[in-house]
C-alpha cells in the first residue's frame, strides 16, 4: 500500500501559507477535498473544484462544462492524476477564489496508515 506526500500551497499569499500531508493511495478526490478542508480550517460551506490546467481536466461534483475532460470527484481516484501531472489546482469558494496548488513531493511506498 502506498501513500503520497503532498505540499498544498494557498496561492497568492505573503508570507506563504501551505500544508504538507501524507495521504493514502486509492482515495477519491472527494476524500482529498475533505482532507484539505481540515488542513486549512475551511468549513465546507462553498463550492469547489480540482483542475489540471495543462490538460484541461476538471474534477468536481457539478455538471458544469467548461473543461475538455470532466470527472466526478466522488468516483475518481487521485492516484493517476497525482502521479501523471506535476501539480493540480484546488479552488474553494468561487467568490473569494481560494486557489491551492497541490504538488506531489514523493510517493511513500511503505505507507500503512489509512
Amino acid at each position: 500500500m502506498a501513500g503520497y506526500q503532498l505540499k498544498i500551497v494557498l496561492e497568492n499569499t505573503h508570507p506563504p501559507v501551505w500544508r504538507r500531508v501524507v495521504i493514502p493511495d486509492k482515495i477519491t478526490f472527494s476524500q482529498l477535498h475533505q482532507i484539505i478542508q481540515l488542513l486549512f480550517g475551511w468549513n465546507d460551506g462553498h463550492l469547489h473544484e480540482f483542475r489540471i490546467p495543462s490538460a484541461d481536466v476538471c474534477i468536481d461534483n457539478e455538471k458544469r462544462g467548461g473543461a475538455r475532460y470532466h470527472y466526478q470527484e466522488d468516483k475518481t481516484l487521485v492516484d493517476w492524476l497525482i502521479e501523471d501531472y506535476s501539480w493540480i489546482r484546488y479552488t474553494y469558494d468561487f467568490g473569494d477564489d481560494w486557489r491551492h496548488k497541490i504538488i506531489c513531493e514523493k510517493v511513500e511506498e511503505e505507507f500503512e496508515d489509512r
